[in-house]
């Protein structure tokens, strides 16, 4: 049961899970592979560790200010669930000296449990906004909040977060980011409980990310 949890934890509130991507939108003709593991803090083996949720993906600059992305969520899979997700990203302002740049992202989650057969998809639709500022010459710091609709109660969930992405080499690139699952949904009993909520709501997690650059 206790396993079953935690699974059943991991699918409400991972959804939304993997790093801010793209922080910024990328230049045109631009691609890049991305993989994103982390999410809400579990107990497991006597340990409080970040949940190994794990989604490789693909992120591409479809016009100046267009950025496609999707993503493959690879513990889904393993655990006999189809898990996808698709979107776009586009950039709503600029930085100007203190004025940060602000980046709007709308993506659709794909759900489905093979186990029973193909016939009970979920969509989840999300609206992501961050703000992010340049640190030197080759990192972000940034700061946002996932927006995630679904028909059943709660209607909207509210997930906010703060991370940073840093230049490894010519073709990497880390992030590293904080999150506080759905902050607007009470986890301290139920099914939505988190075992690192704040005030009663929601869950606290971590997640890393590497992009490479192609």
């Amino acid at each position: 049961m206790k396993y079953q949890k935690i699974l059943l934890l991991s699918f409400l509130l991972c959804i939304g899970c993997g790093t801010s991507q793209p922080v910024r939108v990328l230049q045109e003709g631009k691609t890049e592979a991305a993989l994103s593991l982390g999410g809400p803090l579990i107990k497991f083996g006597g340990a409080t560790i970040p949940m190994p949720y794990l989604t490789v993906g693909a992120i591409h600059g479809y016009k100046e200010n267009v950025t496609l992305v999707a993503n493959a969520h690879l513990l889904s899979a393993a655990l006999g669930d189809i898990g996808l997700d698709a979107g776009a990203a586009t950039r709503l302002v600029k930085q100007d000296n203190v004025i940060p740049e602000v980046t709007a992202k709308a993506l659709l989650y794909f759900f489905d449990n093979l186990s029973r057969g193909p016939n009970q998809p979920r969509l989840f639709p999300m609206i992501s906004f961050n703000a992010s500022y340049t640190i030197g010459e080759s990192s972000l710091a940034y700061v946002g909040f996932d927006n995630i609709f679904q028909l059943s109660s709660p209607g909207l969930i509210i997930s906010p977060f703060i991370g940073t992405e840093f230049y490894i080499s010519n073709k990497f690139s880390g992030q590293i980011e904080a999150k506080w699952y759905a902050a607007n949904v009470n986890s301290a009993h139920g099914i939505y409980e988190g075992y690192a909520s704040v005030g009663g709501n929601g869950n606290i997690g971590l997640l890393f990310g590497l992009v490479y650059n192609f």
